[in-house]
């Protein structure tokens, strides 16, 4: 492996740490041609702005140099993964304006691509892609379309070049795979939205799993049209934050509509929860009981789905100590918001704070 390579796979096993994307700046400046030089000083510009809080005057000039430096050389840095550049993703806001070129970006690396899984597999772009891949620097590699060979993406060697992974439509056997994978053993963190998994599927990744780097799992259920067989519930995903083949795992995302199928008491009961700093948790119910768990003492951010928010609900998450390290708050109530909660919430979470009432 070439230098170049052994400072970007460094950088993609360790995306939450601005150290390798300096150390790779450094070299860029002193070996590469104009434009590598041009991204060396993007970078260093992009990590020292996301250290800032965010409406920060020094964050908004370093941010506004590194739009500049991204709208000249973007071609240039993008130029291998030409035959995908329209599927880049821009927070879903794709836009050809040349304003928006930053926005592709996080922290110098380019923040997601996002592919049709079929296409992914032929044998042209997989002869391709690593090479790609290597060069670019990539955040997440999203798959939109579910694969009828989705077994066999775990087998791409370009998965090396990517830190997190989504794919839809993943059962138990391709589950398995993307574990046990050679070449997801860096890999930090997993999506799967539309998962056929079941519990058994859950289980035998929890023993066999090889991503002892994974710090981020998210698992969403399939439809309710589809077949329950393979639905996986609050035993299944308890069983991943036991597993020692997963240190790492301290941020979770669950999406499993009823809680009683789920088992959201179980859930909540359960003191491994104290290992979370992050979790999702798309299995409506009152907000109530979880802001009853006791288990939540390490989260930092809180995502989720709930009949309704009461002004009660408001004033004993505010008030419990459990949540006392919370800085980042997500509520999607199906029921209305009492007058006041968001000035409330507000106070305590300020521009960490997204609510969204589907009542009204």
């Amino acid at each position: 492996m070439d230098e170049r390579r052994a400072l970007m796979g460094a950088i993609i096993e360790n995306p939450d740490e601005d150290t390798p994307r300096l150390v790779f700046a450094d070299w860029l400046q002193e070996h590469g041609d104009a434009h590598d030089r041009a991204r060396a000083e993007f970078i260093r510009l992009q990590v020292e702005a996301a250290r800032l809080p965010k409406g920060d005057k020094k964050r908004t000039k370093l941010e506004g140099s590194a739009k500049k430096l991204a709208n000249e050389h973007h071609g240039a840095w993008l130029a291998p993964l030409a035959a995908f550049v329209h599927q880049i993703s821009d927070d879903a806001n794709w836009t050809d304006d040349r304003s928006h070129y930053d926005g592709l970006f996080e922290r110098g690396l380019l923040k997601e691509l996002i592919v049709e899984a079929a296409k992914f597999l032929q044998a042209k772009y997989q002869q391709v892609f690593p090479d790609a891949l290597a060069a670019v620097g990539l955040e997440t590699l999203s798959f939109y379309t579910p694969a009828r060979r989705v077994g066999e993406l775990p087998g791409s060697p370009a998965l090396r070049w990517v830190s997190r992974m989504e794919c839809p439509a993943v059962g138990d056997a391709a589950f398995e795979a993307f574990g046990t994978s050679p070449h997801l053993a860096h890999i930090t963190a997993f999506e799967f939205g539309e998962a056929k998994i079941s519990d058994a599927g859950l289980k035998a990744f929890a023993r066999t799993a090889g991503t002892a780097r994974l710090r981020k799992f998210a698992v969403t259920t399939a439809s309710p049209r589809e077949s329950t067989k393979a639905r996986f519930t609050a035993a299944g995903v308890l069983a991943l934050l036991s597993s020692p083949r997963l240190p790492a795992l301290t941020a979770l995302g669950v999406g499993a509509g009823a809680a009683e199928r789920f088992g959201a008491a179980e859930f909540l009961a359960d003191p491994r929860l104290s290992k979370l700093t992050e979790l999702t948790f798309g299995v409506r119910g009152p907000l109530a009981d979880v802001i009853a768990c006791p288990h939540l003492v390490n989260l930092r951010s809180l995502r989720l789905d709930v009949t309704a928010v009461t002004e009660a609900d408001t004033d004993a998450l505010l008030a419990s100590p459990t949540f006392a390290k919370l800085t980042e708050l997500l509520l999607d109530s199906f029921g209305p918001l009492p007058p006041g909660t968001k000035k409330k919430l507000q106070s305590r979470f300020g521009n960490n704070l997204w609510l969204r009432d589907r009542a009204s």
